[in-house]
């Protein structure tokens, strides 16, 4: 895992370093989140986390080229006395912050890691995923001492809109020593999270309710690429919405007028949505995770 993880303290020049690291964004995790040692393919492995059907265990990239990052670190505070004397009292700690030109659906979501209190991995330009060192090889998550958005959603005409995302690692000088990275992956944009599904009801009709399956941001109907992946049963989650019970989608059928589902099951008040991430997908329908809503058959 470890490309450049010699930390000894001598001084001669090795066939491994690596210049300052520019990077294009985070990945937000589980504070315990590891990429062991000995994984072949990064990229798989991340994948993987980033389809987790807890939510609690999921990973969160939060990548974009289009970031621009300021260093925005401290220096070391310095106390002198009227004699001349002076000594560090500590180290400056390192801060990074990430603008991106500003988009609603864009700021909504990234906003929802404001104050984060798990792990975060950064990845850099040329695909390596930046973590601390662990004795075992593996790669782990660090632990920011803080992580905070902040959005201007209302243009002058004159200025680019923000949003912006900033890390404090604590301790500069702890924060170089732990840190490794690993091997590349070959493109960043492959870093891709899951995409809200936003379920609505398009009408009623006996022993059956219509629901509508849009993208939550820009409102696209998946009616459109998935009109029969998403008639099956098994796309969908059924859940008596009193005792909490798992209950039985009878028949799915698409309405071509409307461009909805026609979900079909016995009298009751339900608590419906799609299936698990890891089931649309088993079905070819892959990285989606709709809400719930409450429907009455």
């Amino acid at each position: 895992m470890s490309y450049c993880s010699n930390s000894g303290g001598n001084t001669g020049k090795t066939a491994c370093d690596l210049s300052a690291i520019v990077t294009v964004g985070v990945i937000a995790t589980p504070k315990n989140a590891v990429i062991p040692a000995g994984t072949e393919n990064i990229l798989d492995f991340l994948k993987s986390k980033f389809k987790e059907d807890n939510k609690a265990n999921r990973w969160f990239p939060i990548v974009d080229k289009g970031w621009t990052v300021t260093n925005n670190s401290e220096e070391p505070v310095i106390g002198t006395l009227g004699s001349g004397y002076s000594e560090k009292l500590r180290d400056g700690n390192a801060i990074y912050k990430y603008d991106l030109a500003f988009s609603l659906c864009k700021s909504k979501s990234i906003n929802q890691f404001d104050g984060w209190r798990g792990g975060i991995f950064l990845v850099s330009k040329d695909g390596r995923i930046i973590g601390r060192r662990q004795k075992d090889g593996s790669l782990a998550a660090f632990i920011p001492t803080s992580l905070y958005t902040t959005a201007n959603p209302l243009g002058d005409g004159q200025n680019i809109s923000l949003i912006s995302l900033t890390a404090n690692f604590g301790d500069l000088k702890l924060f170089t020593e732990i840190l490794d990275v690993s091997e590349r992956i070959e493109d960043v944009d492959e870093l891709n999270g899951i995409i809200d599904v936003e379920l609505s009801v398009a009408g009623k009709a006996s022993g059956s309710v219509d629901v509508l399956v849009k993208t939550k941001c820009d409102g696209v109907n998946l009616y459109d690429v998935y009109a029969s992946e998403l008639s099956a049963a098994a796309a969908w989650r059924l859940v008596n919405a009193t005792t909490g019970v798992a209950a039985t989608v009878t028949s799915v059928a698409a309405q071509a007028g409307t461009k909805s589902f026609r979900v079909t099951a016995t009298a009751g008040t339900y608590k419906l949505s799609l299936a698990a991430i890891s089931a649309l997908e088993n079905a070819g329908i892959e990285g989606y995770e709709s809400n719930t809503i409450t429907v009455t058959i």
